[in-house]
């Protein structure tokens, strides 16, 4: 049956959380070495929701993936689908983990929601990748991939087969809605490393209401 998280939060600092939804007999299984599921192709996927302010978290000092698999996404009312390392926590040498969304149909992000990676401090970041038929990111909902003091991010990529929307902006602080990979200074880091690559693949890309397609290091 279908997934949601209405609510809620997973926390799985460091490690790894995944969701997949089923909504017909078939076989998942298990890859003890790669410890992640493994969908077989004839098996019907089932929805995802993550809703009214929802977590889904795996953000520590290194490590922590979130995969995600289903027919359709939904994350919506503030919520957030969050890795990364947090400050005080990471080292030069840590490494985040990646953020990878796998959807038959259609991803939607609603109402100022987060699917992010990032660094606070030191450490390099993970990536974030989104595949889908069609992806809408709006109402101030972003996508990204951020650094805050001395790292390296990752890159955003999003492959889609027909249409990505970006559209209309947060209800509560007005921001637009979009895809960021930037780096930014933090008190007692200067802003430094590398921003991330943002790469889109789709048939069509619609941009409205100020939206923001953007990678920097400020």
């Amino acid at each position: 049956g279908d997934v949601v998280i209405d609510g809620g939060q997973l926390n799985a600092p460091g490690g790894r959380i995944e969701i997949g939804a089923v909504s017909d007999i078939g076989e998942v299984t298990f890859s003890v070495g790669e410890d992640t599921l493994i969908f077989q192709d004839n098996v019907q996927k089932g929805n995802v929701a993550v809703i009214n302010s929802s977590l889904v978290n795996t953000i520590s000092g290194e490590g922590g993936d979130i995969a995600i698999n289903a027919r359709n996404l939904t994350v919506s009312n503030f919520s957030q689908i969050s890795s990364g390392i947090d400050f005080g926590l990471g080292t030069e040498t840590s490494q985040a983990g990646n953020i990878e969304i796998d959807v038959i149909e259609t991803v939607l992000l609603l109402d100022g929601s987060t699917i992010a990676n990032g660094v606070i401090g030191l450490g390099a970041g993970g990536n974030v990748t989104v595949s889908a038929e069609n992806i809408s990111i709006l109402n101030g909902s972003q996508i990204g991939t951020a650094g805050l003091g001395s790292s390296d991010i990752g890159d955003v990529t999003l492959k889609v087969l027909d249409t990505i929307v970006f559209s209309g902006r947060n209800p509560t602080n007005n921001n637009p809605s979009g895809i960021l990979a930037s780096v930014a200074s933090l008190l007692g880091f200067v802003g430094q490393g590398n921003g991330g690559n943002i790469n889109l693949s789709a048939q069509k890309v619609i941009l409205s209401d100020a939206a923001t397609i953007a990678s920097a290091v400020i």
